[in-house]
């Protein structure tokens, strides 16, 4: 940081600019030195926020945002947290150095991620595609969200996302998004209850949900909702009508080779309605035992797919199609290349997978972005 750059402004800036020149030159010397470093990193960061504080002209503020981007750029991880939580509920923090923090280490974002108001929803969703999931996590608590930003954190469909969105009570969730939670509660369902209780919950909602629980989910559901001999009834009708046409759809897809008879299917079915298969791992364990037919109905049934769908995906030459599948239920590379070499049966005649034919299908997984993947094949997921 230069003292004769900063000293160059107007009268009033100038003494701050100085004196965050001088304390920025003692944090750097106690840094190095290893002595009382916090002392001079808080007596700093208060520097920052007085000056961020301050009534200035729009040159004034480019100057500011240049001279603390400067520091941020040199600072120690103590610093950055500090100046983060300094400013992450300034009203006119620069937006240049929040966003930078923003995309800081997690430990240094999550404080502007929760609660500074300089972000707007534009700069929430390009943070929450280009970022991972702990980046997801901080920004589902801030006190407000837009309807977008909310709608893009449903679809991401990872799990502790979800479970904040529908504990946070300050926000309102819309439709859509609340649909998606829906489907993300049908495999972890402790969240099916939460989700049903938040304001937006309607019938519809609640139908589609108990459609699929279990059992004891059920039970906390006629509780909860004190539902009558009358509405128990027709939520059971629904229930056995969407088992009915579950069964009936998949048996046509008896044309394929791999494809599950009904049996199989209505298996499946009473195997996830008891939660004995709602997670991934327990449906690539029959996978993994060699049952191709039990393992699609299964999915399915996690998926909403359809089994010709499914059949067709995982069929598809050089593991194409199952990548598509993989990344738009975002698996992970181990658990894609499993499936790939489980199943190769279904495109080959031969067992054996060359090394060629695994390098392209991974090449495949690698090169698809989830947000397309899921465009692929939305069509058939409900």
């Amino acid at each position: 940081m230069n003292k004769e750059y900063v000293s160059g402004d107007s009268d009033g800036l100038a003494p701050i600019l100085v004196k965050l020149y001088d304390q920025h030159r003692l944090y750097t010397l106690a840094h190095e030195a290893k002595n009382n470093s916090q002392t001079s990193c808080q007596e700093l960061a208060a520097t920052v926020g007085s000056l961020v504080g301050e009534d200035l002209t729009l040159q004034q503020q480019e100057l500011v945002s240049d001279v603390l981007m400067g520091i941020l750029r040199q600072a120690e991880k103590d610093l950055r947290e500090t100046m983060a939580i300094r400013l992450a509920t300034t009203e006119n923090a620069p937006l240049r150095l929040v966003l930078a923090l923003a995309n800081d280490e997690i430990d240094v974002a999550r404080h502007v991620l929760q609660n500074s108001p300089v972000l707007s929803d534009q700069d929430l969703i390009y943070i929450i595609k280009s970022q991972t999931g702990p980046y997801w996590r901080e920004i589902a608590r801030r006190a407000s969200l837009g309807g977008d930003v909310i709608a893009l954190l449903a679809e991401t469909r990872d799990v502790q996302t979800a479970r904040l969105l529908i504990y946070n009570e300050m926000i309102t969730i819309p439709d859509p998004a609340m649909g998606t939670l829906a489907d993300i509660a049908r495999t972890v369902e402790d969240l099916s209850v939460p989700l049903l209780c938040r304001k937006e919950s309607s019938d519809a909602l609640i139908r589609k949900i108990y459609k699929y629980a279990s059992a004891n989910i059920r039970a906390q559901i006629v509780r909860k909702f004190d539902l009558n001999e009358q509405e128990r009834a027709s939520v059971d009708d629904a229930a056995a009508s969407a088992r009915a046409e579950l069964i009936e759809r998949h048996a046509q897809g008896n044309r394929y080779p791999w494809a599950p008879s009904a049996k199989t299917v209505e298996t499946a079915q009473k195997r996830y309605l008891s939660g004995a298969a709602t997670r991934f791992s327990d449906i690539l364990d029959i996978l993994k035992k060699g049952n191709i037919p039990s393992f699609i109905a299964h999915l399915s049934l996690y998926t909403d797919i359809d089994v010709p769908r499914l059949h067709d995906l995982m069929c598809a030459s050089e593991g194409r199609g199952l990548a598509v599948l993989a990344r738009a239920l975002n698996l992970s590379k181990p658990d894609f290349v499993t499936i790939f070499l489980l199943t190769q049966r279904m495109r080959s005649n031969s067992k054996l997978v060359d090394h060629q034919t695994l390098s392209s299908a991974i090449t495949s997984y690698n090169r698809i972005r989830t947000t397309t993947a899921r465009k692929l094949i939305r069509g058939s997921v409900h």
